[in-house]
């Protein structure tokens, strides 16, 4: 811009040189004009000089905004990190007791279920031997009538005894007198006798029932098993039948059979779905299908306790 201001200027002064005088009157001016010309290239030239400057002032501003702009974004990011490490952490200290807690409830009902088993099992026997002796008493009461009020007879008859079913009550409510005074040895013999005596007699299960709960109590698994197995195989459906299969499913677990004591306490949960013990038989075969424990005979699930033992 200056160089243009300067050509026009020296132009006009050649001109005023070599310009016939007629044009001298003109110079003023001409001068006039160079002057204002010289004035707006030379302010032209300042404010470009000073738009440059603002320009150079606006980029280190902007170039400040954005460096500041990203430590801000960075400190941002580390805080988000910090927040979600400390909710992690809360997470895990409210969940985990809260888990625990609902393993404990898990294990009470279990335990729950395992001692409403054990009573119904009881107040089935206590039914039992009510039955039991009730028959011994009519046997008892009959056979003291007929001692006391002899039928007249003629001839004399060759001697009668009571029939192989009184016979068998009497047996059997002999055998729970004896087990109940604590002679389980006598109370074995006897229940065994009814078995090999009287085998069509309604007591005959619920012998080999009792003479498997006893080997269970002296863990004798492999005879309670056979006696177990005794009722579910040789007497056909009796009411022993249910306890019989659940004890069986028990025997075979301590003795390492997992798979079919699996199996047996599926059938008993299948079969007794209204039954208080179908839940634990449930749970039971989840846990025997799991693998068994590495080395060693396998060991029966948690919660394998004697049940129904006579008392």
């Amino acid at each position: 811009m200056k160089q243009s201001i300067f050509l026009v200027a020296l132009a006009a002064t050649l001109g005023i040189f070599w310009a016939p005088k007629e044009a001298l009157g003109q110079n003023k001016d001409i001068l006039a004009l160079q002057r204002d010309l010289y004035s707006v290239g030379d302010k032209v030239d300042k404010f470009q000089t000073n738009q440059a400057q603002r320009m150079e002032e606006l980029g280190t501003l902007l170039k400040q905004a954005m460096e500041a702009n990203a430590k801000l974004s960075a400190e941002m990011q580390a805080l988000q990190a910090t927040i979600n490490r400390n909710q992690a952490e809360q997470q895990n200290r409210m969940f985990e007791p809260l888990a625990s807690m609902k393993t404990s409830v898990g294990e009470l009902g279990e335990s729950v279920a395992e001692l409403k088993a054990k009573l119904d099992t009881m107040g089935t026997r206590q039914g039992k031997m009510e039955s039991s002796l009730t028959r011994v008493d009519g046997v008892v009461n009959l056979l003291y009538t007929e001692a006391k009020n002899p039928p007249a007879a003629v001839v004399p008859a060759a001697p009668t005894g009571p029939t192989p079913e009184q016979a068998a009550t009497l047996l059997f409510g002999t055998a729970r007198r004896s087990l109940l005074t604590g002679d389980a040895a006598t109370a074995q013999k006897q229940f065994i006798e009814v078995l090999t005596n009287y085998p069509t007699t309604p007591e005959a299960p619920m012998a080999a029932y009792e003479v498997g709960l006893l080997y269970e109590a002296r863990d004798q698994y492999e005879d309670a098993l056979e006696a177990f197995d005794r009722v579910l195989e040789q007497f056909g459906e009796n009411p022993m039948w249910k306890d019989a299969q659940f004890h069986k499913a028990d025997m075979l677990a301590n003795l390492g059979k997992r798979s079919e004591a699996a199996g047996e306490f599926n059938r008993f949960a299948l079969k007794y779905p209204a039954d208080s013990r179908a839940d634990v038989a449930m749970s039971r075969a989840k846990e025997l299908r799991a693998p068994a424990p590495a080395g060693g005979k396998a060991k029966a699930p948690a919660g394998n306790s004697k049940k129904g033992k006579s008392k």
